[in-house]
């Protein structure tokens, strides 16, 4: 099956939090996230230790930290990590730059010295690993004032509550950004630029996965598109993380943000969700810059024919500052342009002939070496929170732009699912920036409550070190010795 095209794992069903309305249910009481300062003066190493140690001393190593150290030694076990920690770094500080990885020291200082044995290069590969694991919904309404909010929520499936915080980023004592970080990854994925009234400065900005598949007669399309992230990482291109990091510290203005978040090379497609001060938009990206193709890239058999590449447009949706421009805008993991869903899809296929059905087999059989039969392409198209989001915004109007509206749409099943991590509100125009951790959640919308793809992590690390360091190979066939 295209368990890939799922993106992520949406996992751990429970009632949802007190916050949320109260014809949703009830159960858990979501909380507001921590707040940290990060003092970018600071050198590198002291930045992070001291809030990852507060939230160590207020919730206990295991229940922080401890869930993603488990999933890091599930990927690869943590006496490889040991053994081989100084060739793997090697393999990942390259891709993670230096001064993330000075900052990471930090951090591993600060397991050490509450006696839990990190390895460097466990840190690392975090920032990697998270190229393959998001799943996320974001909205941007503008209000009859002109303000633009930005709603976003994060899906992923790990564990992150007690390492989840809103971290303001200082240089020489001004606030430059507010992020909302997972401790222990320095990248950003979430996160305002300051701005403020009367000023025109403040942007915001979330990335959401999106998989452009790649052919893989042979080895399959898993393999072949984390091959291509792997060439991108070898070509310089940026992990996520340090991509909007980089861009948020040098861009003040949404103007200045949208070319760089356009085509600053990237290991990985993603969507970009902008929030301006009075605008914003939603850029579809490749790995090189606005895509020109939609997901399946060679796509024959589907619903509705050959899958359309985007309109004119259609990989830069703007949200305008003129009454007449649509309000809202709305993405999750899935080309805009498509109009179709899963169970759509699934429909449609119902009705293909025995011949159809054997061409369209044939067709995902030879392109991407996938045995679950035609329905897998079904996974291309959206799982429902599009819709549901789309919905809950169509019943309202630019007088309903505001974080209580937003809070609202991002918190009905499945738009808020087993997966929901936490729901950040932002607008840049009037600095405000709230980051909600939702402790409880329901069900997992549209898509399968899967672990995440174990084989792929470990694929991507196997890989990287063969095509970083050739002369690795004892390194590697150790590694594939613990798939």
């Amino acid at each position: 099956m295209l368990q890939m095209l799922r993106l992520v794992a949406l996992t751990a069903v429970a009632a949802l939090a007190a916050a949320v309305p109260s014809n949703v249910g009830s159960g858990a009481a979501d909380f507001e996230a921590p707040r940290y300062t990060l003092d970018l003066d600071l050198p590198p190493q002291q930045r992070w230790k001291a809030m990852c140690l507060a939230q160590i001393r207020t919730h206990g190593w295991e229940n922080a930290f401890g869930p993603v150290f488990k999933f890091i030694n599930t990927v690869v076990p943590a006496d490889t990590w040991v053994k081989y920690d100084a060739a793997l770094q090697a393999v990942a500080i390259p891709v993670v730059g230096s001064e993330m990885t000075n900052e990471l020291r930090g951090i591993q200082a600060a397991a050490l010295e509450i006696g839990q044995k990190v390895q460097l290069s466990e840190l690392l590969f975090f920032q990697i690993f998270y190229e393959i694991l998001m799943q996320c919904t974001g909205i941007l309404a503008r209000d009859p004032l002109g303000v633009v909010f930005h709603g976003r929520n994060m899906d992923i499936g790990l564990i992150t509550a007690n390492i989840t915080a809103t971290v303001t980023w200082t240089k020489g004592g001004e606030a430059l950004m507010t992020t909302t970080q997972y401790l222990g990854y320095v990248g950003v994925h979430t996160g305002m630029r300051r701005g403020g009234i009367g000023r025109k400065e403040g942007w915001s900005v979330q990335a959401n996965e999106r998989v452009a598949l790649v052919p893989g007669p042979s080895i399959g399309y898993k393999d072949a598109t984390l091959l291509a992230t792997i060439l991108a990482f070898a070509e310089g291109h940026q992990t996520v993380g340090g991509f909007i990091r980089n861009i948020m510290l040098k861009a003040p203005t949404f103007e200045q943000a949208i070319p760089l978040l356009s085509n600053t090379p990237l290991a990985s497609p993603m969507y970009l969700i902008v929030g301006g001060r009075d605008r914003g938009a939603v850029l579809t990206r490749d790995r090189k810059g606005l895509t020109r193709e939609s997901q399946d890239t060679n796509a024959k058999y589907n619903t509705g024919g050959r899958l359309p590449v985007p309109p004119s447009g259609g990989n830069h949706r703007k949200l305008g500052a003129s009454a007449r421009d649509p309000w809202y805008l709305l993405q999750t993991n899935w080309d805009p342009w498509i109009p179709q869903t899963h169970w759509g899809c699934d429909g449609a296929m119902v009705k293909y002939s025995a011949a159809e059905e054997a061409a369209c087999e044939n067709y995902i059989k030879n392109w991407y070496a996938d045995l679950g039969g035609c329905n897998d392409l079904c996974q291309l198209y959206s799982d429902g929170r599009s819709e549901n989001a789309t919905k809950s915004m169509g019943a309202w109007a630019s007088r309903d732009a505001d974080p209580e509206h937003l809070m609202s749409a991002l918190s009905l099943p499945p738009v808020l699912n087993g997966g929901t991590r936490f729901t950040s509100i932002m607008s840049p125009a009037v600095n405000h920036y709230t980051t909600l951790v939702r402790a409880a959640a329901v069900g997992c919308g549209g898509v399968s409550c899967q672990p995440p793809d174990l084989r792929a992590l470990r694929f991507l690390v196997q890989t990287m070190g063969k095509a970083f360091l050739p002369k690795m190979n004892r390194t590697i066939n150790e590694l594939a010795k613990s798939r």
